[in-house]
């Protein structure tokens, strides 16, 4: 989703970018559901809904086109620069017509506009990152909500006037009015950025020397001594289940085994663009669980290898890391995925079996204990391959 990847880009807030059990966007798929039925109540004539998604689709279809041809890194011919700004100045003038004729959708998009640039502006002074005095983070906030106060009251939307109502977002003055808050406010949020020395983005200048300082700042210890020299290695993707974690740590102790606990952040966003990769630091609820495992590990004397990964395909990812860890076996937990899932996106466990290597053993545990067919224990303590 769009807010996603702008709160990735630091653009939104980072609350914009937290991600359910299921890889999506909770807050972005939430006003996803919410916004278009409250302007289907809003406007529940057919006509002021197109309008809306006229000015809307022809204002994204001019952006695009426009930033692209005039961007002279990107390596386009002179004919399809020229005729791409051709289209854009046709969907400039179209853009106006509908602004011209349908004064609701011209009042929604400056208030969606302001409301977004407005997001923006907070996100930098909540950037914590960066140090900014109390007074400018305050000043800059002030500003933002000054931005959509000012424009309410340009828009007319008071108890007496319906709203995005003809009666003064049709005169042109207010119109004016609205348009120099959103080109102010864009502004002023820009300038705001590059003051406070903030990157936002995808800036191939400086994204490699972003993601160095990041990683400088912040080194996690991911690999923890045992009581034993591990001869052999099970390795187990969870995203916290306690009776698998139990049934592993007591696997590992009779087959003097490394556990290697591998956590996989689900991303089911489609990618727009690079985007900056989702760290191990942002994710709380796998710092939670690899400490809880660490300290259960410590006690029971099992060297632990700490390993995660952002995907958007569960079982390649899982494949990936067992083959590239070279781990003698594989433990699953049954999928707790419900019957929808499985039927949309199929069922993981099936997917995993598929591709896993013979020579790694898969065993699946349910709440009672084994499903798969345990690798015999042969003399040399050895784990054999067994594929469920």
């Amino acid at each position: 989703m769009i807010q996603f990847m702008l709160s990735r880009d630091r653009e939104l807030p980072k609350l914009f970018s937290g991600l359910n059990k299921f890889g999506m966007p909770i807050l972005p798929l939430a006003i996803a559901s919410l916004v278009p039925a409250i302007v289907v109540l809003v406007f529940p004539n057919v006509t002021a809904l197109a309008g809306l998604y006229a000015i809307g689709v022809v204002g994204a279809i001019g952006i695009n086109l426009g930033t692209t041809s005039t961007n002279r890194k990107l390596p386009l011919r002179i004919f399809e620069r020229r005729l791409m700004q051709l289209i854009t100045l046709v969907m400039i003038c179209i853009e106006a017509t509908i602004c011209q004729i349908k004064p609701e959708a011209r009042g929604f998009a400056l208030i969606t506009l302001v409301l977004g640039l407005a997001a923006r502006m907070i996100s930098i002074s909540l950037n914590r990152s960066v140090e900014i005095p109390m007074n400018r983070r305050t000043k800059y906030t002030a500003w933002a909500i000054l931005a959509v106060i000012s424009m309410i009251l340009i828009l007319g939307l008071k108890p007496s006037v319906a709203v995005f109502g003809r009666g003064s977002v049709s005169n042109f003055l207010d119109f004016i009015m609205a348009a120099s808050v959103a080109l102010a406010l864009a502004l002023i949020s820009d300038r705001v950025q590059k003051r406070e020395g903030i990157f936002t983005g995808f800036d191939e200048e400086h994204h490699e020397e972003h993601a160095l300082g990041t990683a400088k700042r912040i080194r996690r210890k991911m690999l923890f001594a045992g009581s034993y020299n591990a001869k052999n290695r099970i390795m187990v993707a969870t995203q916290g289940n306690p009776e698998l974690m139990n049934y592993a740590i007591r696997e590992c102790q009779a087959w003097e085994a490394e556990l290697q606990l591998l956590y996989i952040r689900h991303v089911a966003v489609q990618a727009l663009g690079p985007m900056i990769q989702i760290s191990l630091n942002e994710d709380a609820a796998a710092l939670k669980l690899f400490e809880q495992v660490k300290m259960d590990c410590e006690s029971a004397g099992v060297p632990l290898r700490l390993l995660y990964g952002v995907s958007r395909d569960i079982p390649d990812a899982i494949v990936d890391f067992t083959v590239t860890h070279s781990a003698d076996m594989l433990m699953l937990g049954v999928t707790r995925r419900g019957s929808m899932w499985t039927a949309l996106k199929g069922d993981i466990l099936m997917s995993i079996a598929r591709n896993l290597p013979e020579s790694v053993g898969l065993l699946i545990v349910g709440r009672t204990g084994r499903l798969g067919v345990a690798p015999p224990r042969g003399k040399s303590a050895t784990i054999s391959s067994s594929t469920n």
